[in-house]
């Protein structure tokens, strides 16, 4: 798989600097989008919304248990053959000795192996140069000696001997498959033995051609049954199971979390060859989460193969478990030290928290000093308007409260300027940043994996497709789909 031996350096590279960057700015995207008030439909119901709400939440779940990733592997053999060319022995002998009959001696030699691939079959060729010593005895007699004394001189020939060898042309056709429980399976026929220069002897009556090819096929056909128990020895489990245990290992995202891919499935198809290339799909199936704090890694056992659909690329929904902590620190230190002016006064953004509420509201706090200082306080239920990719709050309250007691009426002044200055100046468009996303991950999945091992892909579509405040976490989903290949 993938080779499946390359799984944990696909790993590994998930580790990289451009997911990291994709994170950070998703996180920052989605703590500034809490903030947006102004963007709310003010005339429809607010119980409409939460109904559109939880069909939200039912479709993102659904589509976390539907997530998956199908990569099409293509391999270069020419490293396999030559393995496989050391393996197949290079000299073949058999010999029959008799009193009585035909007796022969055949030794060959064959040439380095011509490998063509095509369709579900691996095909290979090469050339045998051979040499044959054969007697002929019509009659023995067991009478003075056990092993027989031929009654008459022998009849004597021979082929290769004291001369240039004869030719043949051997090939074999080998089917592999890999049965379920990750053993290989092999099956090689013999379906070519061709006398180039066959031996013109012909003894009592007897083709000595005829009697040649046989011994061959007899042979070969031995080899094809060793080529078979070679491949079949080879043992991939221990390969299958490490890839399988880095999959369970969180990915450390520096300074932002860690990511748990928790792969359910994984499954084979059908591979094909095509001259020197090995092509086949690999599918994971996968419920993947980020966390924002340390959680402990869920083991799972390697299951058995699995069938694969026949869908390409990859449709992951990732749930996002943001802890407020975090959540606050990440935005603080994106936006604080923002300066706005009202009314000839400077505000500075110090810093913002998040919290949770005893429903499924989140009570946004954001504190600013300078000329004026105190906090701005915003409780509301997030929801997500799918056509624009904008959070809002449909059932918003906010208020503001100064650290130094103003007159009513300029407080209310103060305060109504306030709000919507600081939420204006903390409104970021989502379609840019959703297409900044989708640059980064896309250099992310176009890069060298290892030495000769190579990654590439797209984006095809990124969007978030629900958002709910718990009281553990700010939960989210963020589904992308697209395409990967991986080559060597």
């Amino acid at each position: 798989m993938m080779h499946l031996c390359n799984v944990s350096h696909i790993l590994a590279n998930v580790k990289n600097s451009s997911i990291s960057h994709f994170f950070r700015s998703f996180l920052i995207w989605l703590h500034v989008l809490f903030i947006v008030s102004s963007c709310q439909p003010k005339t429809t119901e607010i119980a409409t919304f939460l109904q559109v709400k939880t069909a939200q939440e039912k479709s993102a779940l659904n589509a976390l248990n539907q997530s998956y990733a199908s990569i099409d592997v293509s391999i270069n053999l020419p490293q396999y053959f030559k393995k496989l060319n050391d393996a197949v022995p290079t000299h073949f002998q058999s010999a029959n000795w008799s009193c009585e009959g035909v007796s022969f001696e055949l030794n060959a030699d064959r040439k380095p192996i011509n490998f063509l691939g095509k369709g579900s079959e691996l095909t290979f060729s090469s050339l045998l140069e051979y040499d044959l010593r054969i007697n002929y005895c019509p009659k023995c007699s067991y009478l003075l000696n056990e092993k027989g004394t031929c009654l008459t001189p022998r009849i004597k020939g021979s082929c290769g001997i004291d001369e240039a060898k004869r030719k043949a042309e051997i090939g074999f056709t080998t089917k592999v498959d890999l049965l379920a429980d990750y053993r290989l399976s092999s099956s090689t026929r013999l379906n070519q033995v061709d006398l180039i220069d066959p031996c013109a002897l012909t003894i009592a009556s007897i083709d000595i051609t005829d009697r040649l090819r046989k011994e061959l096929t007899t042979e070969l056909t031995v080899v094809s049954e060793e080529i078979d128990e070679k491949i079949e020895a080879v043992n991939i489990v221990n390969d299958v199971q490490e890839a399988w245990s880095a999959l369970a290992l969180p990915i450390s995202i520096p300074s932002y979390g860690y990511m748990h891919l928790n792969v359910n499935s994984l499954g084979i198809g059908t591979h094909s060859f095509h001259q020197n290339k090995l092509n086949f799909p690999v599918e994971l199936k996968a419920t993947p989460e980020f966390f924002t704090a340390t959680t402990e890694k869920k083991l799972r056992s390697l299951p058995p193969l699995s069938p694969i659909s026949e869908r390409k690329g990859y449709d992951l929904t990732i749930q996002l478990h943001l802890g407020y902590d975090s959540l606050s620190s990440f935005i603080t230190e994106a936006l604080s030290k923002e300066i706005i002016s009202i009314k000839n006064k400077k505000i500075r953004l110090d810093s913002i928290r998040t919290n949770p509420t005893s429903t499924s509201k989140m009570r946004i706090d954001v504190f600013f000093s300078g000329d004026l200082k105190g906090t701005l306080k915003l409780i509301g239920t997030p929801c997500l308007e799918d056509s624009t990719q904008q959070l809002f709050f449909p059932d918003l309250i906010h208020h503001v409260y100064f650290k130094k007691k103003l007159f009513t009426l300029l407080a209310k002044i103060y305060a109504k300027t306030i709000s919507n200055e600081l939420t204006a100046a903390l409104t970021i468009p989502a379609a840019p940043l959703l297409a900044d996303l989708k640059k980064e991950i896309e250099q992310a999945l176009n890069s060298s994996v290892t030495d000769g091992i190579h990654l590439s892909g797209g984006v095809s579509s990124i969007n978030v497709v629900h958002i709910d405040a718990t009281n553990d976490y700010l939960k989210a989903f963020l589904r992308l789909s697209g395409q990967l290949k991986l080559s060597n």
